[in-house]
């Protein structure tokens, strides 16, 4: 290949590749065509620095298909890092970050090059120097004391992956908390501050997850100084459907009533205590009216919140009352930053009034009509012994915030998961919430590629099963909506001798179904999801191969092949939930039935593609997914849905499940 252009080089070595693999010479893995596809797509996208949107069903093989072309321009370009710097590929899961490394690994020796690839965490991630030897100095002997001198010592341990069998509550105490390290004696040796530097040096391979890259992005656009990752040639977004939630996190701002009234309490010493106190008054009062007005729903979801310390979205009204508040707090302030502009600040002071003049734009925007506001406000509950609420905003064009930073052309970039589209491979839905739209970025192509299907025999080896036996879940009478769920619940996980993830959309009704369920007799164990250790809840689930395993949280991050899992029992159609944020979307694309079709429908149906793809995870998978939400019919949805999910042996008849499940488990014999 000497002689040749990186365009041609890297199109020969894609080739090969994949001859070898067509032609029997790697042994051990299969040719895919669809496979070869990607990579070529890929190959484009880093060559003319473009961007490609591929969905690749589940076992298609997506991760090979972009890390081929990425590791291939590594190899041609090592050593030159002005032209290669180096890919990140960011993920929502730590499960597939452990997951790519290995396959980098199974990669380079198939090239036989060794390829360096490292793994960028958040600082909670790792060991604190300064904060471990305070906890060794202080705490007495104990064996988890002693499990962690041995980790230090023996296994070199400082990330938190090898601190496992130590309590989340001792890890609080020796991790990295803050960033204030540059006057810290273990600055220069410490392990996060040396993680650091490495991946901010050109010719780094990185993995990474997407709330840090956002982060990342987004401090790189405010200052030169501000990345903490290098500008890659390349950026990878797996698992990508989960973007637009983290661009939210990534873009939204929090005012909390306590941390903004000891703002103004450090400038005490240079304004007159009163005019501080009127502040702090009319302020105190705007979050009082702002959690009278969302009470009712706060209240009734209180169980689902308080059970798992979740943040939820909640809307609430300025009514006349709390505008009047506004409008003397937003007039007093004014008053007040005019008073201090002039002042001698403490660092802290300086701090503080930065952030305070932040804070002022929102609360003037608050005080605008819904209709004339730039940003969605809403607000969440923090539990805890006196529970108390903290204003959310982020910006009504937070596609466009989200396209500003996605459209550096320096670098192509790859979003990819398998669940970016509804109906026959739109992924428009997706796009739109991330401003993925020409017009965003000049001289850039943007290709949605024809999506990739999964290898996975569904038409013989699974079966789509959508009951009658439930009423409407929005029935006025839900105690006895809750029992016809349970009697349906209980009979699909008995046709299926247990092995069933039942999926929740609320806690409450988990709970609620379970406890009825428990009640009866079974020969195989009903689990339910453990909020504070859900990775130990997989791995029951799995190594109880008939159990079942009830859960509001793994309508994805769940991967168990095999007969473990020959079941997905789905409760109810996963809308949003009531949210200021989506509403906000829909209200844009229309309102009613416009802003339902093209906001709230396409939201459910990716979220029903992601929990019914828990089910055939292996080539020799078999199952039923069961839907038991009448809407599915009675509200029209069912159209949607058989084009989104990738079933085509659909029946509402229970007697062909049992004869599908016994069919199969017969075959399994033979």
């Amino acid at each position: 290949m000497k002689g040749k252009t990186f365009e041609e080089w890297l199109n020969e070595f894609v080739d090969k590749f994949y001859n070898d693999l067509e032609d029997g010479k790697v042994k051990g893995f299969e040719y895919r065509p669809d496979q070869r596809t990607m990579s070529l797509n890929v190959m484009s996208s880093l060559l003319d620095k473009d961007i490609s949107v591929q969905e690749a069903g589940v076992g298609s093989g997506k991760s090979w298909g972009y890390l081929v072309p990425l590791l291939g321009a590594y190899i041609h370009e090592h050593g030159k890092y002005g032209k290669y710097p180096g890919f990140i590929i960011s993920t929502s899961s730590i499960a597939l970050q452990e997951q790519l490394v290995k396959e980098i690994e199974a990669l380079s020796k198939m090239f036989g090059v060794e390829i360096p690839v490292t793994v960028a965490k958040g600082k909670n991630n790792y060991v604190c120097p300064r904060r471990l030897e305070s906890y060794l100095d202080s705490t007495p002997n104990t064996p988890e004391k002693e499990e962690i001198m041995r980790i230090i010592v023996d296994e070199k341990g400082y990330d938190k992956n090898s601190f496992g069998s130590i309590s989340s509550k001792t890890w609080e105490k020796i991790n990295v908390s803050n960033l204030n390290c540059r006057d810290c004696r273990f600055y220069e040796s410490c392990p996060y501050q040396l993680q650091r530097r490495s991946w901010i040096r050109p010719g780094t391979n990185i993995i990474t997850n997407h709330d840090m890259l956002l982060e990342n992005l987004k401090r790189a656009g405010q200052s030169n100084n501000g990345s903490v990752l290098h500008k890659p040639s390349y950026i990878v977004f797996d698992e990508a459907h989960s973007l637009e939630e983290k661009f939210i996190s990534t873009f939204q701002v929090i005012l909390d009533r306590k941390n903004i009234n000891q703002m103004f309490s450090e400038f005490s010493d240079l304004v007159g205590r009163s005019d501080i106190s009127s502040l702090i008054t009319h302020l105190n009062n705007i979050f009082k009216f702002a959690s009278i007005s969302s009470q009712t729903l706060i209240s009734k979801d209180k169980a689902d919140r308080i059970e798992t310390g979740e943040e939820r979205r909640y809307p609430f009204s300025v009514g006349k009352k709390m505008k009047e508040e506004l409008h003397e707090f937003n007039v007093e302030l004014n008053t007040f930053f005019g008073y201090i502009q002039n002042l001698p600040f403490s660092n802290e002071q300086r701090k503080a009034r930065n952030k305070l003049l932040d804070y002022r734009d929102l609360f003037i925007d608050l005080e605008r009509g819904v209709e004339n506001r730039e940003n969605v406000f809403w607000v969440n509950f923090l539990p805890g012994k006196k529970p108390r609420i903290t204003i959310g905003a982020v910006s009504k064009n937070l596609s466009k915030q989200a396209a500003r930073l996605l459209s550096d052309p320096a670098y192509g970039k790859l979003f990819t998961s398998a669940t970016l589209s509804t109906g026959s491979g739109d992924s428009s839905y997706f796009m739109d919430g991330l401003g993925l739209k020409p017009a965003s970025f000049k001289g850039i192509s943007i290709t949605d590629e024809y999506p990739i299907e999964s290898p996975f025999d569904y038409d013989n080896n699974s079966m789509l099963y959508l009951s009658d036996a439930v009423s409407n879940p929005r029935s006025d009478n839900h105690e006895e909506y809750l029992d016809e769920l349970a009697e349906e619940v209980d009979r699909l996980m008995k046709v299926s001798h247990g092995k069933s993830l039942v999926l929740f959309t609320s806690k409450a009704d988990m709970r609620a179904v379970y406890d009825r369920v428990k009640k009866k007799e079974h020969d195989f164990n009903i689990m339910i999801q453990n909020d504070n250790n859900s990775d130990l809840s997989k791995q029951e689930f799995k190594s109880d191969t008939s159990s079942c395993l009830f859960s509001t949280g793994f309508w994805e991050g769940i991967d168990i092949k095999g007969e473990s899992l020959e079941h997905v029992i789905i409760t109810k159609l996963p809308f949003p939930v009531l949210d200021p944020v989506t509403e906000s979307k829909a209200q844009a694309s229309g309102g009613g039935q416009n802003g339902f079709s093209a906001v709230y429908l396409p939201s459910m149906l990716i979220k029903l593609k992601q929990g019914a793809g828990r089910l055939i995870r292996g080539a020799d998978d078999i199952g039923v997914v069961s839907i038991l939400d009448s809407r599915v019919k009675t509200n029209g949805y069912f159209k949607s849905i058989r084009e989104t999910l990738p079933f085509s042996n659909i029946t509402s008849n229970i007697k062909e499940v049992e004869s599908f499940v016994a069919t199969k488990d017969e075959q399994r014999k033979k």
